[in-house]
């Protein structure tokens, strides 16, 4: 078991002065056809640094009204903001995360392409003190991070009711869904039965139902029809038709494909296209 320091860790964060609203809960979205867009990786495209809270302010200040983050755990047992396993694509060090206590990674910096930026590596408990100051909502992909961990420091910080935790790991699922009785929690489905599976699992949890890209235009339809939030992602394939055959693509696709939340690595473009 980790030690309590990401126990600790949000009170620190969080004696910045707050947002003086409550949190606002998950919004419904009636026009399922018009889903709210979600900022991949916090960016605004995929060229920009990934993870980075000072991006992610620029993204947030483009009216994106989603974002999505990712989980890794240090040494020490402290969360941060990372994709990968290892620090080597992002970061200044190299090597697992997992490898390095919070005193090595205090010498680490996120980089912008080839070039060292001035920003530490955000840990989790930071960036809660700055979602506190925004009116934005978040999907946390677990990646490494502790289920538990993660929505003790939300309930700690308020937040709950604007996040959902997602995972693509059966067994980050199930820890998901007994961390919290009040944190939504995105399962992935591939088939009417999967998400008659998931609806069931969950029983009186609050779930999300994340539909793959490529699924039929049926499947969408029937994990609508529950009346669970449903997720679903642009990146690589439709982002990158819509980049050459124009944005419309967007509009055609989601045509026959209902959703409440669309995860993609061209925010902006994506917002236009469905104003």
């Amino acid at each position: 078991m980790p030690a309590l320091k990401w126990l600790l860790l949000p009170a620190l964060a969080l004696a910045c002065p707050v947002w003086a609203a409550p949190p606002a809960p998950i919004p419904a979205y009636p026009d399922s056809s018009k889903p709210a867009v979600c900022a991949h990786r916090g960016w605004l495209s995929s060229d920009q640094v990934e993870n980075s809270i000072p991006q992610m302010e620029k993204t947030v200040a483009a009216g994106i009204p989603w974002i999505e983050m990712d989980l890794a755990t240090s040494k020490d047992g402290t969360l941060y903001l990372l994709h990968d396993r290892t620090l080597d694509r992002t970061t200044t060090a190299k090597g697992p995360i997992s490898h390095y206590t919070d005193a090595d990674l205090s010498t680490v910096y996120l980089r912008d392409g080839e070039d060292m930026t001035q920003e530490r590596i955000p840990y989790f408990a930071r960036f809660l003190g700055w979602l506190r100051t925004n009116d934005v909502h978040v999907l946390v992909d677990l990646k490494s991070g502790s289920p538990a961990a993660a929505a003790t420091m939300l309930k700690l910080a308020g937040l709950l009711p604007r996040v959902i935790l997602l995972s693509f790991d059966p067994d980050t699922d199930a820890k998901a869904l007994t961390a919290d009785p009040r944190v939504m929690v995105s399962l992935l489905v591939k088939s009417d039965a999967e998400v008659d599976a998931a609806i069931a699992r969950a029983d009186k949890h609050p779930i999300a139902l994340y539909v793959p890209q490529g699924s039929a235009p049926e499947l969408f339809q029937y994990a609508a029809k529950t009346g669970k939030t449903v997720i679903s992602d642009a990146m690589e394939k439709l982002d990158v038709q819509a980049a050459q055959g124009g944005d419309a693509v967007y509009t055609s696709y989601l045509s026959t494909r209902p959703m409440a939340i669309l995860v993609t690595n061209r925010a902006v473009e994506l917002k236009k296209a469905l104003q």
